[in-house]
């Protein structure tokens, strides 16, 4: 399990978890298609826009609204291969927008970014 964290900025704070789909060594076709999930569990009152940062652009991937989970699709052209991604919490009311640390995904991964309450 890969692990990252977000810097706390007014409390906000994110972990990062990955996994793969799928058992080790099962690669089939319909397994190399699969789309790359980031599951926002946003333990906070605040909506927040996520954002995925790779080294050249920022995409706006949705809403996590607050005390819910949202799973949230990461576009196929930003995860071709491995690639190193970076999340922004753009929490709205809040000027602060606090960026996780770096973290490897690969196509058909799913990861888990949790906000915890303020």
């Amino acid at each position: 399990m890969k692990l990252a964290a977000i810097p706390s900025l007014l409390c906000l704070t994110a972990l990062l978890a990955c996994h793969r789909a799928g058992a080790p060594g099962s690669a089939s076709p319909a397994s190399t298609a699969q789309s790359t999930i980031v599951k926002v569990d946003n333990r906070g009152f605040l909506n927040v826009t996520i954002y995925v940062l790779d080294h050249t652009q920022r995409v706006r991937l949705g809403t996590a609204n607050g005390n819910q989970v949202t799973p949230l699709t990461i576009p196929p052209y930003l995860v071709t291969g491995p690639v190193s991604l970076h999340f922004l919490c753009d929490p709205i009311g809040s000027g602060r927008m606090p960026v996780s640390e770096e973290i490897t995904v690969v196509p058909g991964d799913e990861v888990l970014l949790i906000i915890p309450a303020n």
